[in-house]
This record gives structure tokens, sequence and C-alpha cells, in this order.
């Protein structure tokens, strides 16, 4: 989580290259896009608790990547 913050912090989104590995303070790296690639996995098989939804959200998750709301779809799910 701190790579991720880091991260947003230098570039103020989480638009994470798969292959980007972040340096951390002990001087090697953390394969953050990888890391983030997962999360995103996981979020879509609801394998996350709802706390590590809410902490990384807060750094202004990307779930679908390129997703906003003038190109989102008026529903996400099919209706009844």
């Amino acid at each position: 989580m701190r790579a991720a913050r880091r991260f947003y912090r230098t570039h103020h989104h989480l638009r994470v290259p798969f292959g980007h590995d972040e340096p951390t303070s002990q001087g090697d790296f953390f394969p953050l896009g990888r890391w983030i690639a997962q999360l995103r996995r996981q979020a879509a098989d609801n394998l996350l608790t709802r706390e590590e939804i809410t902490s990384i959200e807060a750094l202004s998750m990307e779930w679908i990547p390129g997703l906003t709301a003038q190109n989102a779809p008026a529903t996400l799910t099919p209706g009844p």
C-alpha cells in the first residue's frame, strides 16, 4: 500500500502500467503494476473486504481503467 501511496502522490492517479516497479525506501522495487492488476482481478471475483476496497479507493483507484462518468453506460448491469 505504501508503494501505491507514493505513486499516487507523484502521479495523482493509480493508472499504473502493468510492468511498473515502484522504488521502495529499502532501495529495492515493488511490482506495483502487477499488484494493482491483481487487486482488480480480486475485486471482480468479490475477494476483497470492504476495508481493503475503502483503503485503495482513498487513492482514487480506477477499478475499470478509463471508465469515467462521461463514457460509462447508463447502467453497468442488465435490468430485470
